[in-house]
């Protein structure tokens, strides 16, 4: 747990296994602390620049709310380099 009590994101172990495990039912959200904003294609966060195809767009605007989504929802492609980039993270059953 961090200070503010709640859990901390995963380590990059933990990570990779969420990209290699990675299925429609996997469920992510978005990683703490990014403070990412989204322009257009390209999302913006602490940790680097994102850009999406014309078709991810929507799909990335909801990752921007933090609520878990299930990657095939949002399309298990686009999750996994967000997994990979280190904009998402696991999320909780």
């Amino acid at each position: 747990m961090t200070r503010a009590g709640t859990a901390g994101a995963p380590g990059p172990l933990a990570q990779f296994e969420a990209v290699e495990g990675l299925g429609p039912d996997s469920r992510v959200r978005l990683r703490d602390g990014l403070q990412a904003r989204q322009e257009g294609r390209i999302l913006y966060t602490r940790v680097g620049r994102f850009e999406c195809s014309g078709d991810e767009r929507a799909s990335v605007t909801l990752v921007l709310d933090g609520r878990p989504r299930r990657a095939g929802d949002l399309g298990v492609g686009l999750v996994g380099r967000l997994l990979r980039a280190g904009v998402v993270v696991p999320a909780a059953p």
